[in-house]
């Protein structure tokens, strides 16, 4: 997991999908001292890490207004039009609203920023039960967006890892503390989706998962359990595709050719590199595992640029940040080509190498074969003077 997940990750992430007995919401909204003028709002969900859009409303003199018709409480985003149309780049804390929605009215007041916000009314009690479910958890994460924001964690390839460990490491006691809830709140209006969130996780058994439904009321049962039948059927269709694909790429088998357009745009082939080894490289200008590992991989071409060896980068940066994608490179000293299809995380060339996280990278031989994967620091360096001594 990278940390462009992290508040989606630890908002729950998990959306219970839409059933039979859906309620009314409304939410109504009111911006103040905003550093620009918002006109357009939209309301994201998903249960995955990049967020769709539910629903858009104008903002007009600072007021705006979303409603429709929800299962349960669910957890959602309302970023403004221009961080909606750039799905999967990272939502700074500052330019994101982030919350469980509940059924019925809820008013929404912010100031000065989209993420100095409150809520009032029947609708904002879930995301005030949801915050006291995980309240041990969120005072983590707080103190992890303080150091993902501070100077020194751009740089810092230790202080990343230490990070996303820590990240990694938040699920299980965030799934305890929802269900400890959960059992002790089963008439909260919050206690289907802590039920659902917990249950779909892949860290839960199926004792669990049965002693969880008992605290459910008769109304909420046959929704999540419908919801939970339907993300565990997902998971292992997505499981089934994912062996499919590491087949694809396992090591042995030929490298996948592509083609992708340079900065300038010219057209650069995977295989024109044939009769070389080639590090193809995927990272992004706005990711900082990607620029710190940049100077081990700078390291390694250099010391053997001249035995054959040559380095394909490939960014998942999107159009609209071409510029930033540029500078990263100039600025990092990247001499090797760089080639992107300006998609970001929907790009084609990273869903066929199964690239879900970055950096990440596969070293193909002359003959067009994988040979290994994801070298970093030291190991690329290492893999290479066994090859090319």
């Amino acid at each position: 997991m990278t940390i462009r997940n992290l508040g989606m990750a630890l908002l729950c992430a998990m959306t219970l999908p839409a059933a039979a007995q859906q309620k009314q919401f409304t939410l109504r909204g009111k911006l103040t001292h905003m550093p620009q003028a918002y006109t357009t709002l939209y309301l994201l969900y998903d249960s995955s890490f990049i967020p769709r859009q539910l629903d858009s409303a104008v903002v007009k003199d600072g007021n705006f207004q979303f409603s429709g018709r929800i299962a349960e409480a669910q957890s959602v985003w309302i970023v403004p039009r221009r961080i909606a149309q750039n799905q999967g780049i990272s939502i700074t804390v500052s330019e994101r609203m982030s919350f469980v929605l509940g059924v019925g009215n809820t008013e929404l007041t912010a100031d000065s920023a989209l993420s100095n916000f409150h809520l009032s009314g029947p609708g904002a009690i879930a995301d005030g039960q949801y915050k006291q479910a995980i309240h041990n958890t969120l005072l983590v994460t707080d103190s992890l967006r303080r150091i993902t924001a501070s100077a020194a964690y751009k740089t810092d390839r230790e202080l990343q890892q230490q990070v996303m460990y820590r990240v990694s490491n938040l699920f299980k006691p965030m799934n305890d503390e929802m269900a400890a809830y959960a059992k002790q709140h089963p008439g909260a209006q919050i206690t289907p989706y802590l039920v659902y969130s917990v249950a779909s996780s892949p860290l839960t058994s199926t004792q669990q998962v049965d002693t969880l439904m008992t605290v459910l009321p008769a109304a909420s049962k046959a929704t999540v359990e419908n919801a939970i039948k339907t993300i565990y059927a997902k998971r292992q269709q997505e499981q089934a595709e994912k062996e499919a694909l590491a087949k694809k790429t396992a090591l042995g088998t030929p490298a996948m050719d592509f083609t992708l357009n340079d900065p300038a745009g010219n057209p650069v082939s995977l295989s024109s590199y044939k009769g070389k080894y080639v590090l193809v490289d995927f990272w992004a200008s706005w990711c900082g595992p990607c620029r710190a590992e940049n100077p081990n991989v700078l390291k390694a071409f250099e010391a053997y640029k001249d035995k054959g060896f040559t380095v394909l980068g490939v960014s998942l940066d999107v159009a609209k940040q071409k510029d930033k994608w540029v500078a990263a490179i100039e600025k990092d000293g990247l001499p090797w080509k760089q080639v992107s299809d300006l998609k970001g995380w929907t790009s084609d060339v990273a869903a066929m190498y199964g690239v879900t996280s970055i950096p990440q990278n596969f070293l193909v031989s002359p003959d067009g074969k994988i040979i290994a994967k994801n070298l970093r620091g030291d190991a690329l360096e290492q893999k290479l003077s066994e090859i090319l001594h």
